[in-house]
């Protein structure tokens, strides 16, 4: 009996071969690769369908028969990536909604089965075993979903407003459509923005009151000490400045000394000795010859004293003027 099927199959693929080969651009390539798939040969069914598509990019049979060779590889991934595709060009596609209802019970998909059960009830609605499957599907997740609810609302009465918040937003996503959650999922988002401006305004008045009663700090910051740059040349020292010549001022005595010695010269210079006048046989006074200046600063360079290590206090007594000779 096998063999009388087996020599069936050949021969029909034997036959879809010859109608391929005559007009590849044909949509007779799904027959012939579905009947490749048929037999086990599923390499070849997807070389054909691969050629196929790049002349039919829209046909969707073919990408359910690539989605039937994926299954049959257990490649689920992929099997369920073509049944979605065949589904996105027919919608109407019951048997792409049940390889896919199957491919997700394989990969323990929930949402996947329940989407594909929904979609087989809309096509025949007396599907009874696709709604025996979708009934225990949903009232398992209204079960977990009563526990998870339990448990955000346990978390909220612990004043724990992010776990519940990020509890309801996970159910939220299951089912878009609950109101009830949807309400529940604002009114927490709420108080957490308004914990938010409470921490923050704490913190904000605890920086206040630390800076109002922290005192001054007056104590002078060090200078930064200024790192000596490294490097390879040798640094010359500087030369020692002497040490600045102590100025020895000159008595003040001296040049009252000089002073007074020029003052007498001058006196000397300019007053004229008192003649009187000449008497009868009375010999003529005798005049003292004038000395020339430069006579007499020599004489001043003579009489200047010798520098000493002390300055001389005692003051110098001014010399008498002659008084005028007089001739009797």
């Amino acid at each position: 009996m096998e063999e009388d099927m087996l020599e069936q199959d050949f021969s029909e693929i034997g036959k879809l071969s010859e109608r391929y080969n005559k007009d590849p651009k044909s949509g007779i390539f799904v027959q012939l690769a579905d009947a490749y798939r048929k037999n086990k040969m599923i390499d070849e069914a997807l070389e054909i369908l691969t050629k196929g598509l790049e002349h039919h990019p829209q046909y969707p049979l073919a990408y359910l028969i690539i989605g039937k060779c994926y299954f049959d590889k257990r490649m689920y991934e992929q099997a369920k990536e073509y049944f979605e595709k065949t589904l996105s060009f027919d919608s109407e596609s019951v048997i792409a909604l049940r390889m896919l209802a199957q491919t997700c019970v394989a990969m323990k998909d929930e949402k996947g089965q329940i989407f594909a059960y929904k979609g087989i009830l809309a096509l025949d609605p007396f599907d009874e075993s696709a709604k025996k499957k979708l009934t225990s599907l949903e009232s398992l997740q209204k079960k977990e979903q009563l526990y998870t609810v339990a448990m955000a609302e346990e978390y909220e009465k612990q004043g724990n407003i992010v776990n519940a918040l990020s509890i309801y937003e996970q159910l939220l996503f299951t089912d878009p459509t609950d109101l009830l959650l949807q309400q529940k999922v604002k009114e927490l988002k709420g108080k957490c923005s308004k914990k938010k401006e409470e921490i923050k305004e704490e913190k904000i008045e605890g920086l206040q009151v630390d800076n109002y009663y922290r005192p001054e700090d007056t104590k002078p910051k060090p200078e930064p000490t200024p790192i000596a740059p490294q490097t390879t040349e040798t640094i010359s020292e500087p030369t020692p400045t002497p040490p600045p010549e102590e100025k020895t001022l000159e008595p003040v005595q001296r040049e009252e000394e000089i002073l007074a010695l020029e003052d007498f010269l001058a006196e000397t210079t300019t007053e004229e000795p008192t003649i009187e006048p000449p008497k009868p046989e009375t010999p003529q006074p005798v005049e003292i010859p004038e000395e020339p200046v430069d006579e007499v600063t020599e004489k001043l360079n003579i009489l200047q004293p010798f520098e000493s290590e002390e300055p001389i206090t005692e003051p110098v007594e001014k010399p008498e003027t002659p008084q005028p000779v007089e001739i009797p």
